[in-house]
């Protein structure tokens, strides 16, 4: 390299002639593999061309050796080869983006676990406002069952406080018709009360997941 270069000459001819091993392995492991593979491949040549000499041991004539030398020269022998290191620019540049990835991957898997754990979080608290939102379902079914069964039970009192006959007992029956009546209503509309209610919880539960969701998109 000539002397009268200036340092950014230098580091782009550096970059252009010098050459990096990115056969994958570390340093340490192409160190002791190369020679190793050298020694493998001519050791598996003198193999087959001794498995040969030894078949063709007992040859007695001239026209016997020749033969046995014709095998022995028919021997292939497959050299090692290594792949090439590649420059060091490309090198540079390859280990840059892979620098890259790295940290967009890292990135990732950070964000992955922040949603993982809000989202924990979340659904812990969401059991808990489950059972207290069964128990107030519960507590407020019991309660109208509670009341539903006095109102029934007054209603059947006054029919039997009244004549057995009679337009008295005609108004009685036509009282506990129309209270039984309102009864029923009072409990279809407390069905949809209630239904209404564990409908909105699981919209809300829904819409707490996704806000979630996207707040950890971002």
């Amino acid at each position: 390299m000539p002397n009268n270069l200036t340092p950014q000459q230098k580091k782009a001819l550096s970059y252009e002639r010098d050459r990096r091993n990115a056969y994958g392995q570390n340093a340490k492991a192409s160190r002791k593999a190369i020679p190793l593979r050298k020694a493998s491949a001519r050791r598996a040549y003198r193999h087959a061309a001794n498995q040969t000499l030894k078949e063709a041991v007992f040859a007695v004539d001239a026209e016997q050796a020749d033969t046995v030398q014709a095998e022995v020269a028919s021997v292939v022998d497959v050299p090692f080869t290594k792949f090439r290191d590649i420059p060091l620019g490309k090198h540079v540049e390859y280990k840059l983006k892979q620098r890259e990835r790295r940290a967009v991957d890292s990135g990732e898997k950070a964000r992955r676990r922040r949603l993982a754990e809000a989202l924990r979080i979340f659904w812990s608290e969401s059991r808990d406002r489950r059972r207290a939102l069964r128990a107030s379902l519960e507590d407020d079914r019991a309660q109208f069952q509670g009341w539903l069964a006095s109102e029934r039970s007054k209603l059947a009192a006054e029919l039997a406080a009244a004549p057995a006959f009679g337009p008295a007992a005609s108004a009685a029956r036509s009282r506990r018709d129309r209270g039984e009546l309102a009864l029923r209503r009072r409990q279809a509309e407390f069905e949809r009360r209630e239904e209404a209610r564990a409908a909105a919880f699981e919209t809300g539960e829904v819409a707490g997941q996704v806000e979630i969701e996207a707040r950890h998109r971002v």
